[in-house]
């Protein structure tokens, strides 16, 4: 009879969630009694946990707290439930498994099937040869003493790789046994420092060493055990289990099902496929049986040789192949084109089996496969692949195909071999991993989606090309199929120009960005200096040059006004005064020196890599010079050239007008005739000073100053020498006052001096040297010698006053007064 495997399922099967603990598996496993549980998500077997695996984990000293999911056996073999009882039996042999995990033909977990469940079904007459226990028997056995602690027997069973144990007394004779399925329970109970033998289970169900296997195993059935205990007399000898036995069942295995194979020979009628068999007599093979299929192809060919149905050179090939390896599959000849009979395409496999029998060396089963039409298509596509290759190999996008399972190019176009620089068989050696740089799991992952979900991959890549660079595609990548084959279609479009007009690109659109930033920042620029600064850190930042020197020029005197230094270096000046000698001056054009063997300029005189010298032009005038200097040799490319150009030129106009507003600030705020500040700029400067002086409590000195007899020099010499007058008293204040004094000039011949920190006394002592060195300083006019002498009003701040008004009164009070006491003296009070 033909048993299913759905028909040993006679159990419910106890299952878990990953998250349960081992406690509560060990709990679930035990009162289920299968000594196992599945872990199920969503329908789906994912792991399995058995006694054995937790008693191991004990053995280790895992936590009972820790999760199933971390400790499950992952790699679960399942099997349809429609498939034979034998089948199944012999997928746990061969992969050493004590329990089969069923499934639907939907992969649904059904339940599972242990070794006990499939022996019942197993034909008996497989065990026709009477084995007895004694003939499986093997190795010594492995023992525990009944002083042993659970825990202790845990570890001696996860040594030695065994299910149970025999428990010992103190006299060496048998007491009781332990299993991995107790273990599972005093786990659950929380009792494995318990000695072995207060929870041994007793008494122990034993088996003679002379009984047969059919007698053991019904044993086992009768009792539900996995283990028997095995004696000779009162003499403990070895343990059995239903994997021994099973062993030995499948030891006769082939034989049985060679004795079955009547039974099924109507089941092959139904095959699609022609199917023979023929017996071996050495010299010859003769035909004894045909399904239908080959009775419908090849005719009645029973009791005809195989010679005669295959070509005898194809056939000897075939026969010899299957005396050394026992078959042979998909043979198509020894051409490769197929077994030709009556206009038609065959392809065999075949398989032998030795007979021990005198005159029959053995059964040869042979599957003959009509392959005409697939050779057909084959031709076809080899028709279109030729007509495509003319296709593709007209297009300049690389074109390449290659298998899905093993990446390994099957077409590629002509733009593949320019591109990439490989010949023809370079290219059939290699696979899609060799030249796509993409990590090769991220490239396995996008292969699994384009061919199970259909998905097409769009993309940059990089390509490994013969001269070892990378060349930049685009690409995208769908699935086709050629002879039936999941295949990867890869268009690929080389864009290393675009990247690089992009690159191009890119830089010009940052290029203006500085400058739009630097003409924004240029546009909150108070002062001349203040731009300038923003210039070097601009061209510092941008163009990483080392060094910069700004010379600024008056274009009016053609005199240096000063230099401005940004960087770090050893700096010689080569301008001073006088930038008469300067080139760039003199030719307002760029000059530059790529490095120290190069043309260089007699006035500079630092050590540098290479240096470019460029004016700052306004109204046709240099108004600057640039030393732009670098450490580098040919530092400075076109490119930068370029760039230091586009600033200065947006830069000129603005420092022109910065200039410009700055001289009309210097008018608007200054004496035209004596260059000292006017009244306007005094008031602004005094209210500033003075709140200074109160926030930070200083004292403040003004003094109120007025040319004595100037009247009369102007009536008697002239107005022109009058303004000599004037001009050299300004020159005189301007010499003998500190850099933060301030002179003003007030009006007519009145003069202000602003002493911000100074108290009265010591502004009496400036004052005085003032009026000392100005008696010294006598003119010649008209054949006289005018000596020129000033009264001097003093006020102080904070005893004379904290108002502005008040101060100014005072002092020019006191300097009335000094002018009314006989004139060239100082009052310091009333």
């Amino acid at each position: 009879m033909f048993y299913t495997l759905k028909t040993a399922l006679n159990e419910k099967t106890p299952t878990v969630s990953r998250s349960e603990t081992l406690r509560q598996t060990a709990k679930i496993i035990w009162e289920s009694g299968r000594g196992f549980a599945i872990v199920i998500e969503n329908d789906l077997p994912i792991g399995i946990i058995t006694e054995r695996d937790i008693s191991r984990e004990i053995s280790n000293g895992r936590s009972l707290d820790t999760e199933v999911g971390e400790i499950m056996t992952r790699n679960l073999i399942t099997v349809r439930w429609d498939r034979s009882v034998h089948h199944g039996l012999e997928v746990m042999l061969e992969n050493g498994i004590r329990r089969l995990v069923l499934v639907s033909e939907e992969g649904k977990f059904v339940g599972v099937v242990s070794m006990e469940d499939l022996l019942r079904f197993m034909d008996k007459s497989a065990l026709v040869k009477e084995l007895r226990v004694k003939d499986i028997l093997k190795g010594y056995p492995i023992t525990v003493p009944h002083t042993a602690t659970v825990k202790e027997c845990v570890k001696r069973m996860a040594e030695e790789n065994i299910g149970c144990l025999p428990v010992l007394n103190e006299n060496k004779t048998l007491y009781g046994i332990i299993t991995e399925r107790d273990v599972v329970r005093l786990a659950a109970e929380g009792l494995l420092e318990e000695p072995v033998e207060k929870v041994a289970t007793r008494p122990v169900i034993t088996v003679s060493v002379e009984s047969t296997l059919k007698e053991a195993s019904a044993l086992m059935e009768e009792n539900r055990i996995r283990h028997l205990v095995v004696v000779d007399g009162e003499r403990l000898v070895g343990v059995i289990s239903q994997r021994d036995i099973a062993r030995v069942l499948e030891t006769d295995y082939r034989e049985h099902i060679e004795r079955k194979l009547k039974q099924v020979r109507e089941v092959f009628n139904l095959f699609p496929e022609c199917l023979i068999e023929a017996l071996d007599y050495g010299d010859h093979q003769i035909v004894v049986w045909q399904n239908r299929k080959a009775e419908e192809k090849l005719g009645n060919i029973l009791d005809r040789r195989l010679e005669e149905l295959i070509p005898e050179r194809d056939w000897f090939f075939v026969y010899y192949k299957l005396l050394r390896e026992g078959k042979v599959g998909s043979f198509r000849g020894l051409d490769g084109r197929g077994i030709e009979k009556d206009g038609r395409y065959y392809e065999i496999s075949a398989f032998y089996i030795r007979l021990d029998d005198p005159q029959v060396k053995g059964r040869v089963k042979v599957i003959i496969r009509d392959i005409t039409q697939e050779l057909e298509k084959q031709a076809q596509s080899v028709r279109e692949l030729r007509l495509l290759q003319k296709v593709i190999n007209s297009t300049e996008d690389m074109i390449i195909i290659y298998s899905a399972e093993t990446g390994k190019f099957i077409m590629w176009n002509d733009a593949v071999k320019i591109k990439l620089g490989f010949t023809d068989p370079e290219l059939a050696d290699r696979t899609i991993f060799d030249i796509n740089l993409l990590d090769r799991e991220v490239l396995e992952e996008n292969i699994r989606k384009i061919v199970r979900q259909g998905q097409i991959i769009k993309g940059r890549r990089f390509y490994g090309t013969a001269f070892g660079t990378k060349l930049t595609v685009d690409i995208v990548a769908s699935k086709i199929q050629i002879n039936g084959e999941d295949c990867i279609l890869v268009v690929a479009r080389d864009i290393s120009d675009r990247i690089k007009l992009e690159e191009e690109l890119r830089d010009k659109v940052e290029k203006l960005e500085t400058i739009h930033d630097f003409l924004l920042n240029l546009n909150r620029c108070s002062s001349e200096g203040e731009a300038y600064n923003l210039l070097a850190h601009t061209l510092r930042s941008n163009l990483k040059v080392d060094l910069i020197v700004i010379y600024r020029i008056n274009p009016s005197l053609n005199k240096v006004q000063n230099k401005l230094v940004y960087g770090y270096g050893n700096y010689l000046e080569c301008l001073e005064e006088e930038p008469l000698y300067c080139k760039v001056f003199n030719s307002p054009q760029p000059f530059l020196v790529k490095n120290p063997l190069s043309y260089s300029c007699p006035l500079f005189r630092s050590e540098f890599g290479s240096y470019m010298c460029l004016p700052v032009v306004s109204s046709g005038r240099t108004i600057a010079i640039l030393s732009l200097i670098s450490y580098t040799e040919d530092f400075f490319t076109e490119e930068k050239i370029k760039y230091v150009w586009d600033l200065i030129s947006v830069f000129s106009p603005f420092v022109s007008n910065l200039r410009l507003l700055e001289i009309n600030k210097e008018l608007s705020i200054r004496d035209p005739l004596t260059g000292l500040y006017n009244r306007r700029f005094a008031m602004e400067f005094l209210s500033k000073e003075l709140e200074r002086s109160k926030r930070y409590g200083k004292p403040m000195s003004i003094v109120m100053a007025d040319l004595d007899d100037f009247k009369k020099i102007n009536d008697t010499y002239g107005h022109a020498v009058g303004d000599i007058c004037l001009k050299t008293f300004a020159n005189m204040l301007s010499k003998h006052l500190r850099s933060a004094d301030v002179a003003v000039r007030w009006g007519g011949e009145e003069f202000l001096i602003v002493l911000p920190e100074t108290p009265k006394e010591l502004a009496k002592e400036v004052i005085e040297r003032i009026r000392k060195a100005l008696k010294l300083e006598s003119m010649s006019v008209s054949s006289a010698c005018v000596i020129l002498t000033a009264s001097w009003g003093v006020a102080s701040y904070p005893e004379d006053g904290e108002d502005l008004d008040k101060l100014l009164k005072k002092a020019d009070d006191r300097c009335y007064l000094a002018k009314r006491g006989g004139k060239d003296t100082i009052i310091l009070a009333e």
